[in-house]
């Protein structure tokens, strides 16, 4: 079930609750719509934001992992939020051991289109393109095939998500001096949520 049906389900269901015609004298269904407490709802719900599209560029510092599972199941994406959570936090102690921490990791988006990936001491260069409209981001690494991320916002923060298989080649590539066992350790991780969108939360 697509997010516009359940918003459309949930909205349905406020209007029909006791006192709700009477609450409709003082309330429009695009006053119901705008509601920042229900595009709360949804973002928690689906793992992504409603918020517009943000301007790319500058120094954007690593916070923490971000992750998001699909499904089209309402029910299941309900539970997901926690199974979130949970991955996130595995997330963050796996990159810690692979150098992606915060304080350590930033991407710096330049006007034109060029892109500069730090971590640690180590500077990883290529170009990208933004589509603001639908919020995709393609980074081309200098020496890495193409990676398509979704942005998505939540207030000060934004998030690229990559589908798992090929964000575990983004971790090899950023994460040259580390060990094999480390990176194997990551991709089994990924490779037991199926259907998650991995990637870094970051923050100017």
């Amino acid at each position: 079930m697509k997010r516009s049906s359940f918003l459309i389900t949930l909205v349905l269901g406020m209007l029909f609750l006791p006192g709700a015609l009477k609450a409709q004298s003082s309330f429009s269904l695009g006053d119901i719509l705008n509601n920042k407490t229900l595009n709360g709802i949804a973002e928690a719900v689906t793992g992504t934001s409603s918020a517009s599209a943000i301007d790319i560029t500058g120094t954007w510092k690593y916070k923490g992992s971000a992750c998001a599972l699909e499904s089209d199941n309402i029910v299941k994406k309900a539970g997901a939020s926690i199974a979130t959570s949970t991955l996130e936090k595995k997330l963050d102690t796996k990159f810690a051991s692979v150098g992606i921490k915060s304080g350590a990791c930033s991407f710096t988006f330049s006007n034109d289109s060029s892109f500069v990936t730090k971590v640690g001491k180590k500077s990883y260069s290529g170009t990208y393109s933004y589509n603001k409209s639908n919020g995709t981001l393609v980074l081309t690494y200098l020496q890495l095939m193409n990676l398509n991320a979704a942005v998505k916002t939540s207030g000060n923060n934004v998030s690229l998500l990559f589908d798992a298989n090929k964000f575990v080649k983004l971790v090899t590539y950023l994460s040259k001096t580390s060990s094999k066992t480390s990176i194997k350790t990551l991709a089994a991780l990924l490779n037991s949520y199926e259907g998650a969108k991995v990637g870094f939360k970051l923050e100017k």
